[in-house]
């Protein structure tokens, strides 16, 4: 399903479909976090939407959790965790694959620079369980 989804960001012919189609993807179903976990500890400062992150131990690996109260943004999550899943902590590039999905000059400095945090904030949370 969320490969589905991805496919149909990456064929939108325009903005406005691809905008759609990035609200529709930030699901409870590609994007699971405990409501419990939405407490200040775990927003993510520099963001103009409130933005939590947390990593959780499953299966003995961590895992990044987030949330977003924008639906935009928390579209936004689901791509940034899958290409990290997809590539690597190591080989991931937030402008790759905002421009992969062609979303890079669509986005607010404002937007762009509060995903920069959440990148910076995810590399902190991951290290401090290293």
């Amino acid at each position: 399903m969320l490969e589905k989804q991805l496919e149909q960001i990456l064929q939108a012919n325009n903005w406005e479909s691809r905008y759609r189609f990035l609200m529709k993807l930030g699901t409870i179903d590609n994007l699971p976090f405990d409501e419990a976990d939405k407490i200040d500890e775990n927003l993510v400062s520099g963001c103009e939407s409130k933005v939590w992150l947390v990593n959780k131990i499953e299966h003995g690996h961590p895992v990044i959790k987030a949330s977003s109260d924008s639906k935009i943004v928390r579209g936004l999550l689901v791509i940034i965790l899958h290409e990290i899943n997809l590539v690597g902590l190591d080989n991931f590039e937030l402008s790759t694959s905002l421009n992969k999905y062609h979303l890079a000059n669509h986005l607010s400095e404002s937007r762009a620079n509060g995903l920069k945090q959440v990148y910076q904030q995810i590399l902190h949370k991951i290290q401090q369980n290293s």
